[in-house]
């Protein structure tokens, strides 16, 4: 396999999301209440924000997704 720009892109998106979701989990595990710190979740959505800006998605989805809708390119 050949590794490029991309694998690297996608290698780093995985794992970012490997570790927000096992960030949550093993946080909601170990708490008594079993919830979720600030902190935690706080670290979880910049995870998820860096995967979602990887695999090209940003906070501006849904304008993008009604542009395509029209027949119209961001």
């Amino acid at each position: 396999m050949e590794f490029n720009k991309y694998n690297a892109e996608v290698f780093v998106a995985v794992g970012c999301f490997l570790a927000a979701v096992g960030l949550a989990f093993t946080s909601m595990f170990i708490s008594k209440d079993h919830d979720i710190a600030a902190g935690v979740l706080m670290m979880c959505a910049q995870f998820l924000t860096l995967t979602a800006a990887i695999f090209g998605l940003d906070y501006k989805w849904k304008t993008y997704e009604r542009q395509l809708r029209k027949g119209g390119e961001k």
